[in-house]
């Protein structure tokens, strides 16, 4: 037990910091009073503490080196621990494989996936191509209608696509007039290529003469 020479308190040898100087090797102040003292005069202490490194790089210089070499190995044990803890942090993840979760999204077993994709042949179901495209993986196509989220019932599970077939499905937001209206767009514009051109401008010669 000691006194704090601060606030008079009578409290554990654990409650003051160590000090070599000292008869008893501890400090004469309590760790509170110490750290009460050093808040209320914080920029006294940054003052002083730069005032003296500027003033004592010598003093300062030789200090470190007694210090490394007092603790050599405790500096290397740490050194080593931090380029371990760095290496493991450095390591990269291996990617977590998603299929089971995607599969249970849709309410599908893989033998039931499987099966779809043999029903295909292992060809997407819209353009035939036997490259998934994107990801490498193919898309499990749903009725939107039935279910609109990202979670679906299974039973409206249509089939397997590849990326560019499913986002066209997206982007005419599954509506087959949408995509019939681009059928025709495609058409009109492919008939208007094959005519020979030089028939339309004879064509135009003979009705602005008639004219």
């Amino acid at each position: 037990m000691k006194k704090c020479c601060s606030c008079k308190e009578i409290k554990g040898d654990e409650s003051f910091c160590k000090n070599r100087g000292r008869k008893d090797g501890l400090n004469p102040e309590c760790r509170s009073c110490v750290t009460k003292r050093q808040e209320d005069n914080k920029e006294k202490i940054s003052e002083y503490q730069a005032k003296w490194q500027k003033e004592n790089k010598d003093k300062k210089r030789e200090a470190a080196r007694i210090y490394r070499a007092r603790h050599r190995e405790e500096i290397n044990a740490k050194k080593r621990a931090d380029w371990a803890r760095k290496k493991v942090a450095n390591t990269p993840k291996v990617p977590r494989d998603k299929t089971k979760e995607r599969l249970r999204q849709y309410k599908l077993t893989p033998e039931k996936y499987e099966a779809m994709l043999r029903a295909q042949e292992g060809c997407c179901a819209i353009c035939g191509t036997t490259e998934p495209r994107g990801r490498g993986r193919w898309h499990i196509d749903h009725d939107h209608a039935c279910c609109p989220g990202a979670k679906t019932c299974g039973k409206c599970v249509r089939g397997l696509l590849c990326s560019f077939c499913n986002y066209a499905l997206g982007f005419f937001r599954d509506s087959p007039d949408f995509l019939l209206a681009g059928v025709d767009y495609l058409r009109r514009y492919q008939d208007r290529n094959k005519k020979d051109p030089r028939k339309e401008w004879v064509e135009l010669f003979r009705h602005e003469m008639a004219v």
